[in-house]
């Protein structure tokens, strides 16, 4: 009988060190995820909000679901246009066969197995070929992501 309460409180004791560590795993995971710059952040054709740092400067804009548009001028040394939108918070999504499949840009969910929609990716106003994570940004050049 004795032996039966000494198990049952080691046991609860465990169940508590376990609740304890995943609670703390799970505030450690909040605390590095990063919210997403807004639609309502963003800037105009005439004044587009300007992010971050680098020695190659391009436009990106978002057109959301009634064709509200957000400018940004984003200045960026890295290696493609997906992984500066993603260093800026822009723009989130899941790596797939064909590259970075972007779920939601400016914290607008488009995702097709959701909602229907999808994100179209327009380079210098014509149709992408290629993803994001594909395109070495060019200085001056305009790309944008629109609910489709």
């Amino acid at each position: 009988m004795k032996s039966k309460c000494i198990i049952r409180s080691l046991l609860s004791l465990f169940l508590c060190f376990a609740l304890l560590a995943a609670a703390v795993c799970g505030i450690a995971e909040n605390a590095e995820a990063t919210e997403q710059i807004p639609f309502s952040a963003g800037g105009t054709a005439e004044a587009p909000v300007p992010l971050g740092e680098g020695g190659t400067v391009f436009l990106f804009i978002a057109v959301n679901e009634d064709g509200s548009e957000a400018w940004f001028s984003i200045s960026t040394d890295e290696e493609t246009v997906g992984s500066a939108l993603l260093a800026l918070d822009l723009i989130s999504g899941d790596p797939g066969a064909y590259g970075l499949y972007i779920k939601t840009v400016c914290g607008i969910l488009a995702d097709y197995n959701v909602n229907g929609h999808y994100w179209g990716l327009y380079v210098n106003g014509d149709m992408a070929m290629t993803g994001a994570d594909g395109i070495k940004p060019e200085a001056g050049a305009q790309y944008m992501l629109k609910f489709e």
